[in-house]
């Protein structure tokens, strides 16, 4: 099929950041309470995948956001889509595919913070994603995004969504949107590191805003160091990175210029799922909402370290009133943004 060409009308409004994501949605199952699976006699459902995480945890900061991808036509997609529109986030790009189920996972979350996936999502809606699924011509009730974010996991979940994922960059970048990679490695999804690690630095490749854990550093470069970690992203075209690394804080990049945040204190840590996806989202919103790098980070700092402090997915992600009035403070103070130097 003819990939359709976008018009001069499909292109971004300018002064209107926006955010669209592109993954697998995923429902939770977790036990009440911490206790291995088979102990426990009663689950919570919870709305998940880390690009929906990232979604809504930039609408909870003031900026529009919206997700494309695949859900089943069955309960659990019906939930998925209430949950995002219940948090602001613009559904009109979801596709409801009647030929496979929307996929789950059961997670435990354990008193000493071992969690313990086990993943059904084989043949699901979203494993499904491909290609034909980018709209054109652009909705005109959806803004065309300032920023497209992308993960690994959906590059991970099927050839169909790989080639998706590369075609909508693609065709992104056309638009003019910022790309935003997050290449968020997970072993269990690879045959083996070596196609990861194709796979992922092609998409890293990509990146205007790279977003880099600890574990993808190591799959990427073959090392931690943020030494190294820095003159292998140089190599790279993205304008701005970051180097999360959890509890030690993150470092940021741009140019010339490094910033290195420390890690937020968390009050009483209790489920680590979740909290790549908040340092994202808060450094994406306070970079579209005009933000140096320095506060950006800080702001991924904050959220990312919310996370961790409830159970869920995406449940300990602030508002923009609940972040502290310091950070709350930058919007006022004329900041010089980042977002042009992400511009190729």
């Amino acid at each position: 099929m003819p990939t359709p060409v976008e018009s001069v009308a499909d292109r971004p409004v300018p002064g209107v950041p926006s955010l669209l994501t592109i993954g697998e949605p995923l429902i939770a199952l977790t036990p009440k309470r911490p206790v291995p699976l088979d102990e426990t006699d009663e689950l919570t459902l919870h709305v998940g995948g880390a690009e929906i995480n990232t979604a809504v945890g930039v609408s909870r900061l003031g900026v529009a956001a919206a997700w494309l991808g695949r859900i089943g036509d069955d309960p659990l997609g019906r939930r998925v889509l209430h949950t995002l529109r219940h948090e602001g986030v613009d559904t009109s790009l979801a596709i409801v595919d009647p030929g496979a189920p929307t996929g789950l996972y059961l997670r435990e979350w354990l008193p000493d913070g071992l969690r313990r996936p086990y993943y059904y999502r084989r043949r699901s809606a979203g494993a499904r994603l491909s290609a034909q699924d980018w709209p054109a011509p652009w909705p005109p009730t959806v803004p065309v995004p300032t920023v497209l974010h992308v993960t690994g996991i959906t590059a991970a979940v099927s050839d169909s969504a790989a080639q998706g994922v590369t075609s909508m960059v693609a065709r992104a970048s056309r638009l003019g949107c910022l790309i935003s990679v997050d290449p968020n490695y997970r072993p269990l999804l690879w045959p083996d590191q070596t196609v990861a690690h194709t796979a992922l630095h092609q998409l890293a490749s990509r990146a205007d805003v790279l977003l880099l854990s600890e574990e993808d550093a190591h799959l990427l470069f073959d090392t931690t160091d943020p030494r190294g970690v820095r003159r292998a992203v140089r190599r790279l075209p993205a304008r701005l990175a970051v180097y999360k690394r959890g509890s030690s804080g993150a470092i940021a990049w741009s140019g010339d210029e490094e910033v290195e945040v420390a890690g937020e204190p968390v009050a009483a840590p209790v489920d680590p799922v979740g909290a790549g996806d908040g340092f994202n989202a808060g450094f994406l919103a306070a970079t579209m909402l005009g933000l140096g790098l320095a506060d950006a980070a800080r702001w991924g700092a904050w959220c990312g370290a919310r996370a961790v402090e409830r159970v869920g997915e995406y449940h300990g992600y602030p508002t923009l009133a609940e972040l502290p009035a310091a950070l709350r403070e930058a919007l006022r103070g004329g900041t010089a943004s980042t977002m042009d130097g992400a511009h190729r």
